[in-house]
C-alpha cells in the first residue's frame, strides 16, 4: 500500500498530477514509455507509480523479471514509487485496483500503459485540461488521444468534447472513478431497453458488443465499464485536436491488441495545447466522425462473415454438381 505523498508545489502553485503506469511482460516496451514521458519538462517535478503485474505462467517469469529490473533502475522523476504483485491479476483488475489506491490520495491521476508513447507536450496538457474542468461536473476524463478527424473549417478550438472514453494516455478524477460500479450488475435492464441501447450506441456500434463479451466473460476490461458508467451519467471526455499519443503496441506482445487498425492511426504530435474552452459544448459533426471511425470495424468483420459465408455456400453449391 502507497503512503500519503504531499509533494512539493510548483512554481504556479498548483501539484503536479501523478502518473500510473501499469506494466507486465514487455521490458523495452516500458523503456519506451519512460524515454518519452522524461522528455516532458514537468517529469522531474511528476511524481509516477508504477504497477508491476505478476507473471501468468512459467514462461512470463524471464520477462516480467526483466522489466522489474528496468524500472528499478528508472530515474528522472520527483518521486518514484512501485508495486510488484505477486500474482497475475490481470491488466483491468491491475490498473482498476491501482487507479484506486492513487485517487484515493490525490483528486485526480494521469494514466499510462505499457505501450503508450507520449508526446513531450503531454504532461503540460494533461495537468492543465485535468484542473481547468475539475470542476465542471459534466467531464468524466481528459485523454491525449484523438482519431483522425477532418474538423469542420469553421471550428477553431485546441479540444473538443467527445462522448467516448480513450483508454489510450488519458486521466480521470475521484469524483468519477469512486462512483463507477465495476459489478455493472444492471446489465440485464440495460440490454433489455432498445432506447437505450441505442443511445449508448451513439459513441460507437462496437461499444455493447463490448459490452456483452465483458458481461459474459469473454473480455477483461476496465474500459468499456468506464465507458458505460461515463454513459450512464452523461460525463465527456476531453480530447485534443492534435493527437499526443502513439500506442505501439500493435506488435502481437500485448493481451487485448494484435494488429493495428489503420482508421484509429493518427500522427503523434508536438503540438502545445493552451486553449481551453469554459462550458465547452459537443460538436455534432465531430461526434458523427468519431462514430464512423469506431464503428468501422464491426462493419469490416461483418462484411468479411458475409463473404466467408458466401464463398462457403458457393462452393457447397458447385460440389453438388
Amino acid at each position: 500500500m502507497f503512503g500519503v505523498v504531499m509533494g512539493d508545489q510548483t512554481m504556479s502553485g498548483i501539484q503536479n498530477i501523478p502518473i500510473a503506469l501499469f506494466v507486465y511482460n514487455r521490458p523495452e516496451h516500458t523503456k519506451a514509455v519512460i524515454e518519452s514521458l522524461l522528455k516532458n519538462d514537468i517529469a522531474k517535478d511528476t511524481s509516477i507509480y508504477i504497477f508491476s503485474d505478476g507473471p501468468k505462467n512459467f514462461e512470463q517469469e524471464g520477462l516480467v523479471k526483466r522489466t522489474r529490473e528496468y524500472i528499478d533502475t528508472i530515474t528522472g522523476f520527483k518521486e518514484i514509487f512501485i508495486e510488484q504483485s505477486q500474482s497475475n491479476l490481470g491488466l483491468a483488475k491491475s490498473l482498476i485496483i491501482g487507479v484506486t489506491k492513487i485517487l484515493k490520495i490525490y483528486e485526480k491521476v494521469i494514466v499510462l500503459e505499457d505501450d503508450i508513447k507520449v508526446s513531450k507536450e503531454f504532461l503540460v496538457y494533461m495537468n492543465n485540461a485535468l484542473n481547468f474542468y475539475q470542476k465542471d461536473i459534466r467531464i468524466g476524463s481528459i485523454t491525449g488521444y484523438t482519431v483522425p478527424i477532418n474538423f469542420p473549417k469553421n471550428y477553431k478550438g485546441d479540444i473538443y468534447l467527445n462522448t467516448r472514453h480513450s483508454s489510450w494516455g488519458w486521466g480521470t478524477y475521484s469524483r468519477v472513478w469512486s462512483n463507477v460500479d465495476w459489478s455493472h450488475e444492471d446489465f440485464h435492464k440495460f440490454i433489455k431497453n432498445k432506447e437505450s441501447v441505442e443511445s449508448f450506441s451513439q459513441s460507437g456500434s462496437d461499444l455493447v458488443t463490448m459490452l456483452k463479451k465483458q458481461n459474459n466473460g469473454k473480455l477483461d476490461s476496465w474500459s468499456i465499464i468506464f465507458d458505460y458508467h461515463c454513459w450512464k451519467y452523461n460525463l465527456y471526455s476531453i480530447a485534443p485536436r492534435y493527437n499526443l499519443i502513439e500506442n505501439f503496441g500493435f506488435d502481437k506482445t500485448g493481451t487485448h491488441c494484435n494488429t493495428a487498425p489503420s482508421h484509429y492511426a493518427n500522427k503523434l504530435t508536438d503540438y502545445k495545447i493552451v486553449h481551453f474552452i469554459e462550458g465547452i459544448l459537443e460538436n455534432k459533426e465531430i461526434t458523427n466522425q468519431n462514430y464512423a471511425i469506431y464503428s468501422q470495424s464491426l462493419i469490416k468483420r461483418f462484411y468479411k462473415r458475409f463473404f466467408r459465408e458466401y464463398l462457403s455456400w458457393m462452393k457447397n453449391l458447385y460440389s453438388k454438381h
